[in-house]
């Protein structure tokens, strides 16, 4: 005969917080377009947060499994797998000859999970005047890929035009606008989008400031797109009064040509040092800080005081340039 004792037992089940490292590389800027430039070796590395944990009274390292290093370059070619994951490593170490983003993803803490950091060129300046902004490694160039989403949810592939709705009073392609802001405490900078619905294909509101990504922030410039093609019509242009008093009205949209309304034509004149004459304006009367605009073709311009003294030494990003592409 056998006699079985049940008895309430009570268990404490607590996740470890272990994290993994934003991966890091070194170098974090390599200019690939150098005269006899072939490969550049890059250190990627990461690991858990924290390294090590009290087991049974004794300090162990904390389990960690690399799964996988995927490289992609600008360009959309892909190195898979380059440091043959699914081993304990914390170090990749391949040679690279493009720009592009890394993308780690390892196991610990009992779960996947994963961290990606960029490798691309530097902007060329004028040593006199030096771009934190397009260049701040601290955030990994996260204002550059701020502007190239921009451009990209401003719809510069389709039509001028396109799908015109009456009460947004715009078309598909319209300029979106945003701000940028200096982070606290050396975090870098952070652009952070901003859609007003008084945005058009013509022109963005320089109005509206968002709220601060983090408390502390301070706003630093602004951004917009340009992504109306060159020699092409753009609708949705204010009223012109030229200076004989004749007003000009422009079509909102493909065929509203009532009252001898047409669209406006952009052309490259629009904006000799980058930007057009309107941007100049807001920028030294309206809102007085730095503007950054990315056109149709890719690249950006800043347009701010201290490229207004001298047209020459006005910035341009080759954004889509080459094998200093800027990486998505």
């Amino acid at each position: 005969c056998h006699v079985q004792e049940v008895k309430n037992m009570g268990f404490t089940v607590r996740p470890i917080p272990v994290v993994m490292k934003q991966v890091k590389a070194s170098p974090h800027a390599v200019n690939f377009n150098a005269a006899g430039f072939q490969y550049q070796q890059v250190n990627f590395t990461t690991g858990p947060t924290p390294d090590s944990l009290t087991i049974g009274g004794a300090r162990k390292a904390t389990p960690f499994i690399a799964t996988s290093w995927v490289y992609t370059a600008a360009d959309g070619t892909l190195d898979g797998n380059m440091c043959n994951g699914g081993f304990p490593i914390l170090m990749c170490s391949p040679y690279l000859h493009k720009p592009g983003r890394m993308v780690v993803k390892a196991f610990t803490g009992g779960w996947e999970q994963s961290s990606t950091i960029t490798v691309q060129c530097l902007t060329t300046l004028p040593a006199t005047l030096p771009d934190s902004i397009l260049n701040d490694t601290t955030n990994d160039f996260q204002v550059r890929s701020a502007l190239l989403k921009l451009l990209d949810s401003s719809h510069p592939e389709v039509a001028p035009g396109f799908g015109y709705d009456s009460v947004k009073g715009r078309g598909l392609m319209h300029e979106i606008g945003g701000n940028i802001w200096k982070l606290p405490n050396g975090g870098g900078y952070m652009a952070t989008p901003f859609d007003s619905p008084n945005n058009t294909e013509c022109e963005s509101d320089i109005d509206t400031v968002s709220p601060p990504p983090v408390p502390g922030a301070v706003l630093y410039g602004r951004m917009h797109t340009h992504q109306s093609p060159w020699n092409g019509p753009v609708y949705g242009c204010p009223k012109k009064t030229l200076e004989n008093g004749q007003t000009i009205e422009f079509s909102k949209f493909p065929g509203d040509s009532a009252n001898g309304k047409r669209p406006y034509l952009k052309t490259r004149k629009d904006i000799p040092n980058g930007g057009s004459g309107q941007d100049w304006y807001s920028m030294i009367f309206d809102v007085p800080h730095p503007w950054y605009v990315i056109d149709v073709d890719g690249t950006v311009a800043e347009v701010s005081y201290f490229t207004m003294v001298n047209p020459r030494i006005h910035k341009w990003a080759p954004s889509t340039a080459g094998r200093c592409a800027w990486v998505r």
